[in-house]
């Protein structure tokens, strides 16, 4: 991972590393950009650093998250490995709706569980603005304060680096 070309971000990085930041990072841009590979860069520095001792650093995918986190929301409850993760960082990759309803209870959740216990989290997602955001993530303005209280947001741009 090569963080000269994401420069602006180092701060950020160095300064969570180092815990000195409370807030956590929301990025956004296009698909293609580099938003992922930020935070597996991110989620590796962590690992390397051995940051956060005491406190688990977790990576996951939207909707693998999301489709392994149906049975136990069905019932009421997040699991303890979530609960657990907030007293560390939770970098979430993606997210988007991802089919019926329950993609939006896990989401509102999250961010509940991050202003509540002062949680960091770094999340992903394609959109361009706070309005984009907004229609994307369906987010009434009380949980958007409450996100945007916890993370700072960030546009990566660029051009579309996917291959296929």
């Amino acid at each position: 991972f090569d963080w000269a070309v994401k420069e602006p971000l180092r701060k950020f990085v160095v300064d969570l590393l180092l815990g000195k930041s409370k807030k956590g990072l929301l990025l956004i841009g296009d698909p293609g950009v580099g938003k992922t590979h930020i935070m597996v860069g991110v989620f590796k520095a962590f690992l390397e650093k051995e940051a956060l001792v005491g406190g688990d650093v977790m990576f996951v995918k939207w909707t693998e998250f999301v489709q392994e986190l149906q049975k136990d929301l069905s019932q009421g409850v997040i699991p303890e490995k979530v609960l657990e993760s907030m007293a560390g960082l939770l970098l979430v990759d993606d997210i988007r709706q991802v089919g019926g309803r329950v993609w939006m209870d896990v989401l509102k959740r999250l961010i509940e569980l991050m202003y509540d216990r002062e949680g960091l989290g770094i999340f992903s997602t394609n959109a361009n603005t706070v309005e984009d955001l907004v229609r994307v993530w369906s987010l009434e303005d009380y949980w958007l304060s409450r996100l945007l209280s916890r993370m700072d947001i960030v546009h990566v741009k660029g051009r579309d680096r996917r291959v296929g």
